[in-house]
């Protein structure tokens, strides 16, 4: 079901967020979860310009893949 450490990219999932509401729930329920375990928030590594974007760091990557497919 979820494919583990696949390529990801700066702006993954940003039209699913911005065009879907069920994607956006649970992304947001993932933004949650995040912020309170992880001290980041998911949210706000979607909204990043590309200069200032995480998703090249593990620690950001998985999470967020996570919640890309979870989506």
């Amino acid at each position: 079901m979820f494919s583990g450490q696949g390529p990801q990219w700066w702006a993954m999932g940003r039209e699913l967020l911005a065009q879907e509401s069920v994607f956006q729930a649970v992304i947001e329920e993932c933004d949650t979860l995040i912020q309170k375990y992880g001290q980041w928030s998911l949210l706000k590594e979607f909204s990043l310009p590309e200069s200032e974007s995480c998703f090249h760091e593990t620690k950001i990557a998985q999470p967020a893949l996570f919640a890309l497919q979870v989506g």
